[in-house]
């Protein structure tokens, strides 16, 4: 089934190549708003699996109709796509609960990743994203700062293991503790991300 979506931006040329771009790739773009009024009065109607939105639009911010979407409707899932990485943004944006935030200047393939990481129920906030949050400081178990510190090192799940003293189910479980705490899906996402947060 066809992951659908919306998009919420007061640029016009951006919302109409995004939703080209998405199309082509096999999603089922619902329609486009240009302000976070809209955007909630679609998300609403239409009740998309996705609704991508930007920050700054008036008569209501992006933040704003993120927050009044994810009340109302908690299903819907929300990616916030942004020119801004101000920590008050990024703050908000984690206290409101959406699943993602990537910024405009970004890969088209991460913008992808993004969306994929969300529809299979992860979060996205990469480590460049995640660095300028001033609340968000995951707390990792001390297994898990082994095995980040481990994965730093190039070491392989089952070297891990051994050098930590677990099994190797048990370096998976670490990892997708790691996993949940980072929004990131990858062994360099979960390294980048700890070593900008200073915890390895």
């Amino acid at each position: 089934m066809k992951t659908t979506a919306i998009i919420v931006d007061d640029h016009k040329m951006i919302a109409t190549s995004l939703a080209g771009m998405l199309a082509n790739q096999g999603m089922t773009i619902l329609g486009t708003a240009a302000n976070g009024k809209d955007g909630i009065s679609m998300a609403m109607s239409l009740k998309p699996d996705l609704v991508l939105m930007d920050i700054e639009m008036e008569p209501m911010d992006g933040l704003t109709a993120a927050a009044a979407i994810k009340a109302f409707r908690g299903v819907q899932k929300v990616l916030m796509l942004t020119v801004h990485q101000k920590s008050a943004f990024i703050d908000e944006a984690l206290r409101i609960g959406v699943e993602g935030y990537i910024l405009k200047s970004d890969d088209p393939e991460n913008l992808l990743l993004a969306i994929k990481t969300i529809m299979n129920g992860g979060i996205y906030f990469p480590p460049s994203v995640m660095a300028q949050s001033r609340v968000h400081k995951p707390n990792f178990t001390e297994k898990e700062i082994e095995v980040l510190r481990l994965m730093g090192k190039g070491y392989d799940i089952k070297r891990i293991a051994s050098e930590i003293g677990i099994s190797e189910k048990g370096v998976y479980t670490r990892i997708d503790g790691i996993k949940a705490k980072t929004g990131q899906d990858t062994y360099h996402g979960h390294i980048s991300f700890a070593k900008e947060q200073g915890i390895i």
